[in-house]
């Protein structure tokens, strides 16, 4: 599978990994969820979503300081890594677009939109992860020795895999590709990092700040979920698509939503 180069920006003193896909104008920043830049392209689902979505227009692919190619410095937050989208777009001459997040990524997207709204065309926001109920926060932490212990080992991303997307759990090259892309974005103690930062992520009281023109894509799954950040969003569309995973490339569905909306 054809990989994409990868250059780098500046953001601050840490270097920021990205690939633009395509020929722009016009452009879309998209942040996956927890990935590494290289690895994406190595599944073949993805890749064709991938190649599909830039067929229209330039894609850029930003891996967000703490995993993937990018840096992995200790304590970064979502609004780090909000600088890191402005550092690349800084480095590519962009001046207005649509950012797509997924998960964790569309949180840092949100914020983006809010606080640079001369800078966001339209916002597309995939299951977006918002914060956690003090309770969760509670679980969490007590799982944080475990998840350091066990990072990387095959049986726990086997695992992991099969719970975020279960109609794979049995094909052996998705399964394969789940635990090496998770091992090579990032260490035991950069994922531990990666959680404690959603730990402490509450970006509910960022939403309503949002003026621009907002897809929230879902899946069943998650619709209450997605229906809370679409509510809190004046003019926000929610649209449902089938799927059994997490994934946005799992089908058609999310992508033709996406170019509907563009």
């Amino acid at each position: 599978m054809e990989v994409p180069d990868v250059s780098y920006a500046r953001s601050g003193d840490v270097a920021i990994a990205y690939q633009a896909v395509g020929q722009g104008p016009p452009d879309l920043v998209f942040l996956m969820f927890f990935s590494n830049l290289y690895m994406l392209w190595q599944f073949p689902r993805f890749a064709e979503f991938g190649h599909e979505l830039a067929s229209n227009r330039r894609v850029i692919l930003v891996n967000p300081r703490g995993g993937g190619l990018s840096d992995r410095p200790r304590g970064f937050t979502i609004e780090s890594r909000v600088d890191d989208i402005r550092a690349v777009m800084d480095e590519l001459g962009v001046e207005r677009q649509p950012l797509l997040g997924v998960g964790e990524a569309a949180a840092t997207c949100a914020v983006f939109a809010a606080s640079y709204p001369d800078r966001v065309d339209r916002l597309i926001l995939y299951t977006p992860w918002v914060r956690l109920t003090p309770e969760e926060r509670a679980q969490e932490l007590a799982r944080l020795d475990e998840m350091r212990r066990r990072w990387g080992r095959r049986d726990y991303l086997e695992e992991f895999a099969g719970r975020m997307n279960p109609q794979w759990k049995n094909d052996p090259e998705y399964v394969e590709w789940f635990v090496w892309n998770h091992r090579l974005t990032a260490s035991p103690s950069a994922w531990i990092e990666f959680r404690r930062m959603m730990m402490d992520l509450d970006v509910s009281d960022v939403l309503p700040a949002i003026r621009v023109p907002t897809l929230v894509l879902t899946k069943e799954d998650s619709r209450d979920e997605s229906a809370a950040v679409a509510g809190a969003i004046e003019g926000a569309e929610l649209v449902a698509i089938p799927g059994e995973g997490v994934a946005i490339h799992e089908n058609r569905f999310a992508l033709d939503a996406i170019e509907a909306f563009l």
